[in-house]
């Protein structure tokens, strides 16, 4: 496929990966809970969790920037432009989750120096990302 995506072959192809995308995140999220979270163990695969979700929104978002901006065929441009946008919309919805901010906020509090420097730098980054859109206030 475009970009070597697998089944990104045709303009409306960008459309049905960024739904599968946001169903796969969706999924995702509905399993995590802070409240779930009781070990170090948790606390990483939780992390791992996150990471993933943050990987298949943009494997596809980043593909639709590009294509958006640097493919010839103004069909794949308008394709990739209305994939980018409602993923952009998708990550609002993920920036402004309550569940997954309380979720790294317990465990930078409560787990943060047991975490390797690049799970510390991660849940780091993420959480303030998320403080960057406002979720704490």
């Amino acid at each position: 496929g475009l970009f070597s995506i697998p089944g990104l072959c045709y303009p409306n192809d960008f459309q049905r990966l960024a739904k599968e995308a946001v169903r796969e995140c969706d999924v995702l999220r509905s399993e995590i809970d802070p409240e779930s979270i009781r070990s170090h163990s948790q606390a990483v695969d939780t992390l791992y969790q996150l990471d993933q979700i943050s990987k298949t929104v943009c494997n596809v978002i980043d593909a639709a920037e590009l294509c958006r901006s640097a493919h010839a065929n103004p069909h794949w441009r308008d394709a990739a432009s209305r994939a980018f946008s409602d993923l952009q919309d998708y990550i609002s919805t993920l920036n402004t989750d309550q569940t997954l901010y309380n979720t790294l906020a317990l465990i930078e509090k409560q787990y943060f120096p047991k975490l390797s420097e690049e799970e510390q730098r991660f849940c780091f980054l993420l959480k303030r990302e998320f403080e960057n859109d406002g979720i704490h206030l």
